[in-house]
């Protein structure tokens, strides 16, 4: 899982809240209202750093529960006379597939997400993103095969191609990127 700290917290121990208090207990007096008093700041303070630590944030900004995907490698195959052959060297006409190894200790990744960037620093992608729907997951260590296989239609040159992953509450993994040349 991870924890993001939200920044709009501040950490409790600060020069100008030490001097309140010292001045609050100096002329309190009480023994027993110091020891509240000091008792119920902690627990605020306690309380209010769980909560910056434990905060997530779902796809649309929102708090989310569960943990985010984590994508731990993606390889590209050629599709060679019905076998399936490592690459990242495709010619037009090609047949590609890809297998994503993952991990969700919740396991509820619901979508694989691709996008093919032509050429490799182009902020638009060349064909529409692809929100591929996926089973559902027995093991949280999971190989996904999202499609059976892609054309590779081209253009020829250098592609750049973009995952990541969504679970069912909206966690998102970090993007994962590959490179794939295609020959014409």
């Amino acid at each position: 899982m991870v924890w993001k700290r939200s920044a709009s917290v501040a950490p409790c121990s600060s020069p100008l809240l030490s001097n309140h208090l010292s001045n609050f207990l100096t002329q309190q007096g009480g023994m027993l209202m110091k020891r509240s008093l000091l008792i119920y700041l902690l627990s605020g303070c306690a309380l209010v750093f769980a909560l910056a630590w434990s905060s997530g944030s779902g796809a649309d900004g929102s708090a989310s529960t569960g943990t985010a995907p984590r994508i731990d490698k993606v390889i590209m195959y050629r599709l060679v006379n019905g076998v399936q052959q490592e690459s990242l060297e495709f010619w037009i006409g090609d047949q590609m597939a890809f297998r994503i190894y993952a991990y969700d200790r919740d396991r509820d990744i619901s979508h694989a997400v691709m996008a093919q960037y032509h050429p490799v620093d182009a902020t638009v992608p060349y064909y529409p993103v692809t929100a591929m729907p996926l089973p559902s997951q027995d093991e949280a260590e999971v190989i996904l095969f999202p499609v059976g296989h892609l054309d590779n239609i081209g253009p020829a040159g250098s592609w750049r191609i973009e995952f990541y992953l969504i679970d069912s509450t909206g966690n998102e993994s970090d993007v994962w990127t590959t490179f794939i040349l295609t020959n014409p």
